[in-house]
This record gives structure tokens, C-alpha cells and sequence, in this order.
């Protein structure tokens, strides 16, 4: 039987929904059974990256820093090829997308669209769906060539007048799945954010996804996200020299956010806010402190890119020892193992405050943040690739296709690979940074 993808307008494709992250819907394609073959494309200077999924031609556009997705291409099967799934439409198998059916009586009448006059493409948008027909010289070369511009707006309806009327049928191409009212003024509300330097892009992109989760964003917002009760972190800020980490909540059944204090906070208590963990692990101490031994439990929150360290010691309650924070870079070698955890690290140096977002290098963080050990302190290597790839330890949800462009551009794919999986650690102050070493990004920060 094949699987079943249902058209929501501004929500997403069935199980895959608008604004999910990297991690969630990849979980859920797994669950579907859609994992082998899927292909990851990516490019690092880019601000948007592909996951395809290559037997059904879809593919999904997610935001490379926020890693959440912006918006959805399904390139139809044309006239005799094969459907190999269902796509439905209020609960309707629909396998003829052709212009007159759309415009009549699958989605009804909209506005006029709007055409690419050097590739007479004509797009028909609707509130968070837009419909592509591909190359249509013969039909409308005739009706622009007076028309000015590059771009076309159908103001009048003419165009849209002469597809209606075809005597054949109008195939479409591609159907783009998106928030907002057309596809036209979403479009350019996500090339006016995603060119902006990485800091400002970041903070614009996730007050344009809050601003659509409450409905006050008159171009993106069609309704409110639903996020059923479920757990969703939507902020974090590492506040380093108090030694404690701050989650805001995007989504919970009692909290709006939460503090997790090192040498604070208990295991209870973290439970009560956060769940059960998705995994955890015994790390035996190698020496007494009295009668306690110096015993730790790690708690790995997969779902939410955090790892918690607890002291264990016989007659006390644990107590929060260590926070792992994970960034689940693309080009890391734990990929796919973590959510990414929105976070960022705030401190006051003389009496500045500085609030850096994890997605610049580290050498301008450690600049701006610990001036004082802005040079003097020498990495540690960990070379991942001695461990990681063994299959018996190698991460399990990894399952893309991975193609760089950058492999295209010429560069020396031999040195990449001998960086690829080497980290540098540094230990600063409360802090133990895991830097890349192929490009200084931050995979991961331990507070202490």
C-alpha cells in the first residue's frame, strides 16, 4: 500500500509540518519508514539547506541556522508517469492536478498570479499553497509580448483567463507548500532575512516564527501553531559566570521557562520540567571522597540537544553536576544525534554585557567574552573518527545521502576529510567549548 502525503495550506505535507525542526521531522520520516533514501544537500556559506526525499521528488527547505523548516517543493509525476503515493486533499485522493481542476473545483477561484516572463513559468498562489505551471510559451507567448518586465503580475486576470479556457489540459509541475498569504509576499519576507549576517538573521527569523505562532504577523500568520502540550524549547541562555542555564519554553503543559543551576538543581526537579531522559549512562568514580563515591549519571535529552550530569553520592539527592549543550552542526560528526538547542551565552565583561548567539566562530566569541584568556589557553584534540565510526557506536538516526557542494567547487576533498570528526577542546572559566576544527564553529559547550 502506498504512503499517503495529505496537502495541509500553510500547515505542511501530512506528518511533516512548516517551522518543525531538522530533528523532528526526520524522526518522523524514520517512523514512516522513509529512510533510505534520503539525500541531505547543503552548502556551508549558504543560509538554507535541502532534505530530499528522492522516490517521491519532495523536498524540504530548512533554515541552516534555526534548523527549522521554511517550506516544502513536491515536483509532480507529469502525464504518464507512475504516482508511487497517495496525495490527498481534505481527505480526497487527488492524482490530477491540472490548471481548470485546481482553479474550479479543487481549490476554487484566487487571486490572479503572477508569470516569469523569461521562463513563462505561471504560478497560481493561494494562502499557503502555490501551484507552478512549467514553460508555457504556446499558451501565453502571444498574450505578454507586450507586457513589460521580467515579471508579471496578472492584475487584470487576463492570463488567467486564457488557461481557463484551454481546450487541453494545463499540467502542473511543482507544488510549493508555505506560511503566509501568497507565495509571492512569503517569498520575499524569507530573501529579505535569510542574506542578513548570521546574528541579526537569526533573531529576525525567530521573531518572524514567533511573531506567526501568535498570529500577529499579517504576511506569514494564517492561524496559531498548535503544539498539542507537548515539551518545545524555544530559547536558552547560558548565564556562564552564575553557572546556570535558562529555558524558555515554546510550548508547555504548566511552564513558560525554567532554571537549571549547577550544584543546585535535582534530578527531581529537572525531571518535573523536562521529562524522563531519552537515554542514560553510569560513569563509575576512580576514587572515595569519605564514603561517597564519586559515582555521575548522564541524562541524554536527544529530543532537546542537552545532555545532564549528575552527582550521585548514597543519602543525598542528586544534584545537577555538569550541562551539555549541543549546536548538531551539519558538518559535525554527532549530526542528527541532537536536536539543536537554540542557546546562547550571556556574561557581563567590566561592564559590558555580552550576549552571543552560538553560531560564529569561536575565536571572535572568546574574544568578546573572555577577553582575559583571549589567547593564553592551548586546545585539547579529540579526533571523534577513532570511535565514532566504529558501527557498533555509530550514530543510528545519520542516515542521509550527504552531498556538499562545496565538493563541486573544486576544493580538496582529502583535507576536508582529515579534519572531518577532529575536535578542539578548550576549558575556559565555568566552560568546556568544543570547537571544530575545520572551521572554528561550536559544536558543543559543557557548563560546569
Amino acid at each position: 500500500m502506498p504512503i499517503s502525503f495529505e496537502l495541509l495550506p500553510s500547515k505542511g505535507l501530512g506528518f511533516i509540518k512548516i517551522f518543525d525542526s531538522l530533528y523532528s521531522v526526520v524522526n518522523q520520516l524514520n517512523a514512516q519508514g522513509i529512510r533510505n533514501d534520503i539525500k541531505f544537500m547543503y552548502r556551508r556559506a549558504s543560509r538554507l539547506f535541502t532534505v530530499q526525499l528522492m522516490s517521491y521528488r519532495i523536498n524540504l527547505f530548512f533554515d541552516s541556522e534555526l534548523q527549522v523548516l521554511l517550506f516544502i517543493e513536491l515536483n509532480l509525476p507529469q502525464p504518464g508517469e507512475p504516482w508511487n503515493y497517495d496525495l490527498k486533499y481534505e481527505g480526497e485522493v487527488a492524482h490530477k492536478f491540472e490548471f481548470r481542476s485546481i482553479y474550479n473545483k479543487i481549490f476554487g477561484p484566487t487571486f490572479p498570479g503572477h508569470l516569469d516572463k523569461v521562463s513563462m513559468d505561471y504560478y497560481l498562489s493561494y494562502s499557503g499553497i502555490c501551484f507552478k505551471f512549467k514553460g508555457l510559451a504556446k499558451e501565453l507567448r502571444s498574450a505578454v509580448s507586450q507586457l513589460q518586465g521580467d515579471n508579471i503580475v496578472d492584475d487584470d486576470g487576463s492570463l488567467m483567463q486564457i488557461l481557463t479556457g484551454s481546450t487541453y489540459d494545463i499540467n502542473c509541475s511543482s507544488i510549493c507548500i508555505f506560511r503566509g498569504i501568497s507565495w509571492r509576499q512569503a517569498s520575499k519576507t524569507l530573501v529579505d532575512i535569510l542574506p542578513f549576517p548570521r546574528q541579526p538573521q537569526i533573531y529576525a527569523m525567530k521573531n518572524m516564527i514567533q511573531e506567526v505562532e501568535a498570529g500577529t504577523n499579517d504576511i506569514l500568520a494564517t492561524e496559531e501553531i498548535d503544539r498539542n502540550g507537548s515539551i518545545v524549547i524555544g530559547d536558552a541562555i547560558c548565564y556562564v559566570d552564575e553557572r546556570k542555564l535558562e529555558i524558555s519554553f515554546a510550548g508547555h503543559p504548566t511552564e513558560n521557562s525554567f532554571f537549571i543551576s549547577i550544584g543546585n538543581t535535582t534530578m527531581i526537579t529537572v525531571f518535573k520540567f523536562l521529562g524522563p531522559p531519552d537515554d542514560f549512562l553510569v560513569k563509575q568514580g576512580s576514587c572515595e571522597e569519605g564514603s561517597c563515591r564519586k559515582n555521575s549519571k548522564i541524562h541524554n535529552y536527544f529530543r532537546y540537544g542537552l545532555d545532564i550530569v549528575y552527582n550521585l553520592c548514597r543519602g543525598t539527592d542528586s544534584v545537577v553536576q555538569k550541562i551539555i549543550m549541543h549546536s548538531n552542526l551539519v558538518h559535525s560528526l554527532e549530526f542528527m544525534r541532537y536536536e539543536r538547542l537554540p542557546f546562547s551565552l550571556y556574561r557581563k565583561v567590566s561592564s559590558k554585557v555580552i550576549h552571543y548567539s552560538l553560531t560564529g566562530d569561536f575565536t571572535y566569541l572568546r574574544e568578546q567574552m573572555f577577553p582575559e584568556n583571549s589567547s593564553d589557553h592551548k586546545p585539547i584534540l579529540l579526533d571523534r573518527k577513532e570511535y565514532e565510526l566504529n558501527p557498533t557506536h555509530f550514530n543510528s538516526n545519520n542516515l542521509f545521502e550527504f552531498v556538499d557542494f562545496v565538493e563541486a567547487d573544486g576544493t580538496n576533498g582529502n583535507s576536508d576529510f582529515k579534519k572531518w570528526g577532529i575536535s578542539k577542546l578548550y576549558i575556559i572559566g565555568n566552560c568546556i567549548f568544543e570547537v571544530l576544527q575545520e572551521d572554528d564553529s561550536i559544536s558543543s559547550v559543557t557548563l560546569f
